[in-house]
């Protein structure tokens, strides 16, 4: 607490800050799991509410997206394996 300063405003004891540090790292990770399923349920009902077409169109997008990745030498071609 009193790296950012908050001793300037008010007399905290040790308690207080030990109890606020223990706290913040609870609260962050209870607000990004707040967050993770609020974007999950949001994510889900758009995909409920999407036509087929989009969906085909939109699969095919990241197709395509994982295609570039992969694609370590940037020729656009697909690599042939032998297989014997």
């Amino acid at each position: 607490m009193s790296l950012i300063g908050i001793s300037c405003i008010g007399d905290y004891n040790y308690y207080v800050s030990f109890a606020v540090m223990v706290c913040l790292p609870i609260s962050v990770l209870v607000l990004a799991l707040i967050n993770y399923h609020c974007n999950k349920r949001a994510m889900t009902k758009r995909l409920r509410t999407l036509v087929e077409t989009d969906k085909k169109e939109m699969e095919e997008e990241a197709l395509h997206s994982l295609f570039h990745l992969a694609d370590a030498d940037n020729s656009g071609e697909g690599k042939k394996t032998n297989m014997c």
